[in-house]
């Protein structure tokens, strides 16, 4: 009787639960990888449920396979192409590879999942990580981490928007070096070509302002047509992203102090008190950049007459010197064989290089 009672409570369970059993074609992929497709953003083939637009049957493998044997699906050899699967779909990419002269070495490496993910992510374009703040690049251009980590290193602030390293870089490929998007200023133009305020509330001229053409343009600036001459792109120690120390306004005057001037202009402009070639701001001999930065104890740098980029004067003198907060005008006029200058901090003086001109005593 007891075997009676266990077999009628098991039929009674049996009968009364649901019991379904898959059928063959309703097991799919993501019954068992479920997390591939709990993804912000999923790739299309896998949302489709298509995994064969990228892996093949086992039984078409080579011997010496990694994969177990019992698993249905696996990736497929590339060969020596790691990006050759994903051109298979995205082709535009493979044209436009073709055509450009530089590649991102980590495509060239890697293929496409150097940075992607080929099943889903949270980031926006499959990306492995964000490309905000640079961190995608960093994960393998590890050597600019110490812009993240040295306080002294002043960052170029578009690295911190939402795009990082790819509002001048294309991540794929370029015709130009370091697969830039554009050639020399004319990168730089695509920001600033408006005035750009900053953190502390300054503002930074528009620089497509400062060359236009009724303007004395600084040479680097206007021939090599090329900013990096002056500035590091990325980061530097230096304020306004510098290549070198380029002093105050008001600076005691050395070489080290204007380093940055002095990667083109020789040093005797300044060093020397006399002369007859190393600078034409000279009254006879009497060298007056000498006299106003050295001899002058009042330590006045180079932008304190110069401005760096341009100028509505001849040799970028300034139509203001300034002092504090103001701006204390300043009318320089060139001459044939010299020039004059009318300032806040004196009245008219004129030089001549052939014959010194005798200025007034005083101001």
């Amino acid at each position: 009787m007891f075997w009676k009672l266990i077999l009628s409570t098991f039929l009674a369970l049996f009968v009364s639960t649901p019991f379904t059993f898959a059928k063959e074609d309703e097991f799919t992929c993501t019954t068992c990888h479920s997390d591939v497709v709990e993804k912000a953003h999923v790739h299309r083939p896998v949302k489709l449920e298509n995994c064969k637009a990228c892996h093949v049957p086992t039984a078409t493998l080579a011997k010496g396979r990694k994969f177990p044997d019992d698993h249905p699906l696996v990736r497929p050899n590339l060969g020596d192409d790691p990006k050759k699967m994903c051109l298979q779909c995205h082709s535009k990419w493979g044209s436009k590879f073709s055509s450009k002269k530089n590649i991102h070495s980590a495509i060239e490496v890697e293929g496409c999942l150097g940075c992607h993910h080929p099943h889903g992510s949270d980031v926006p374009k499959l990306l492995k990580i964000t490309t905000v703040e640079a961190k995608l690049c960093v994960s393998c251009h590890n050597d600019k981490e110490a812009w993240k980590t040295d306080l002294k290193i002043k960052e170029h602030k578009i690295i911190h928007q939402k795009k990082g390293c790819l509002n001048c870089h294309d991540p794929h490929s370029s015709n130009l070096e370091t697969l830039l998007l554009k050639q020399g200023r004319k990168l730089c133009l695509s920001c600033h070509d408006q005035g750009i305020k900053t953190a502390d509330g300054r503002t930074l001229k528009s620089f497509k302002q400062e060359i236009a053409k009724d303007r004395t343009i600084h040479s680097p600036v206007d021939e090599g047509e090329d900013c990096s001459t002056c500035h590091l792109s990325h980061a530097s120690v230096q304020r306004k992203l510098l290549k070198d120390e380029f002093g105050e306004y008001y600076d005691e005057f050395s070489e080290k102090k204007f380093a940055l001037c002095f990667t083109c202009h020789d040093a005797d402009l300044v060093t020397e008190a006399k002369t007859s070639k190393a600078t034409e701001f000279r009254n006879g001999e009497v060298n007056l950049h000498n006299f106003h930065v050295m001899a002058n104890p009042k330590n006045r740098g180079c932008g304190m007459c110069h401005e760096v980029h341009s100028s509505k004067n001849p040799t970028l003198i300034k139509d203001h010197v300034p002092y504090k907060d103001y701006k204390l005008p300043q009318t320089y006029k060139k001459m044939a064989d010299g020039g004059s200058c009318v300032t806040a901090c004196h009245g008219l003086k004129v030089y001549e290089r052939k014959k010194p001109f005798t200025n007034p005593k005083g101001r």
